[in-house]
């Protein structure tokens, strides 16, 4: 775990759900962040 800031560097999941209280919603990828550039939304 990290953290999340500007100027920062990251990965980053966006999920739609709650994936601690129901893992399968992991399955429900909105966006996905890599090394701090853009979005490739999903559906």
């Amino acid at each position: 775990m990290g953290t999340i800031a500007a100027g920062r560097p990251a990965d980053l999941v966006v999920i739609r759900g709650n994936p601690v209280r129901t893992p399968a919603e992991v399955r429900n990828v909105v966006a996905v962040f890599g090394a701090g550039w853009g979005a490739t939304r999903l559906s």
